[in-house]
């Protein structure tokens, strides 16, 4: 009875936290998951002077370098960057996306979702430092132009 139990709540906590398309693109803000995997790459841009400009964090879709989304931390822009305890992965889990929902979707519904002016924040995985994270506001760009 106990593992009957078990399952149920393992099975209704999991679907109730699922993330959809829909809800995604009712919210006002979007945080995406940057853990530097295969279909993943951030490169750092620097001036003539050696003084880093910014950050670009690119997101694949199915091993084709042709298409994929860009996510710019331009310093110039002066983009808000915060920080937050580790907590507030959890406390915003339905607002956070990550590689397995990139590769879930098409890069023009993805596109979708981003449009409207949301803000989006980058959580790069090699920011997390002492049970603290950082949110680094990103602006987005695609290999498929003229649909953003």
């Amino acid at each position: 009875m106990e593992k009957i139990f078990l399952f149920l709540i393992l099975f209704c906590s999991n679907s109730f936290f699922a993330q959809s398309i829909e809800q995604l693109k009712k919210s006002d803000t979007l945080y995406v998951f940057f853990d530097h995997g295969i279909k993943q790459q951030r490169l750092s841009q620097t001036n003539i002077n050696g003084t880093k400009t910014g950050d670009f964090y690119y997101f694949y879709f199915n091993h084709n370098k042709d298409s994929y989304l860009i996510f710019s931390h331009v310093y110039s822009l002066k983009p808000e960057v915060r920080t937050q305890k580790k907590s507030f992965l959890r406390k915003n889990k339905k607002n956070i996306i990550g590689v397995a929902f990139f590769e879930k979707y098409t890069l023009s519904e993805i596109i979708k979702i981003f449009s409207g002016g949301k803000k989006i924040y980058i959580i790069d995985k090699e920011d997390f430092k002492e049970g603290k994270i950082t949110l680094k506001e990103v602006r987005v760009q695609s290999s498929i132009l003229n649909e953003m």
